[in-house]
């Protein structure tokens, strides 16, 4: 990794992710890292193809390629992403259901590195941001900067979906 010169995988863990009860509890595979990337595949749509605004989605309004099936990749073309400096790319999750790690009326803790904040069908919860840092997140927004922002930031569609 030219940019980073030597780097180790504690890079992708926050310090103070210190407690892994609430992995162990979801159960395994154990996604031991602290920060998900925005993929985010639209709640109750067939991964098919969607048309929004005379663009083609895959069914995948977030930054990365998302993977709703282990044989299915729906792309997002990074071109695609309008506002950048207002879009969450990359989310800081809960390990924990605690009240210093999750913000009220979340429970799924992160599981995997798709960070999926619009899924918030009945059957599954949405995911969201920690609360670990004095009640906020590190996040970095699709033009690159980063900041603590607060849980209810996600729950803004004009946050989270790259496309909008």
């Amino acid at each position: 990794m030219p940019f980073l010169g030597s780097w180790d995988v504690s890079l992708f863990r926050c310090p103070m992710d210190r407690d892994d009860s609430g992995r162990i509890a979801a159960g395994k595979p154990y996604y031991s890292f602290s920060y998900g990337f925005n993929t985010m595949i639209i709640p109750g749509v067939s991964p098919v193809v969607v048309v929004l605004d005379s663009e083609l989605y895959g069914g995948n309004l977030g930054f990365g390629t998302a993977f709703p099936l282990p044989t299915m990749a729906l792309h997002f073309k990074g071109n695609q992403v309008l506002n950048p400096a207002l879009k969450i790319m990359l989310a800081e999750e809960p390990a924990t259901t605690k009240p210093n790690d999750m913000p009220p009326g979340f429970w799924s803790v992160i599981g995997d590195g798709q960070w999926d904040p619009l899924v918030g069908c009945p059957k599954v919860m949405a995911d969201t941001l920690t609360v670990r840092h004095g009640g906020k997140a590190n996040v970095a927004f699709g033009d690159s900067h980063a900041q603590l922002t607060t849980y209810k930031q996600a729950l803004d569609t004009n946050s989270v979906v790259a496309g909008f």
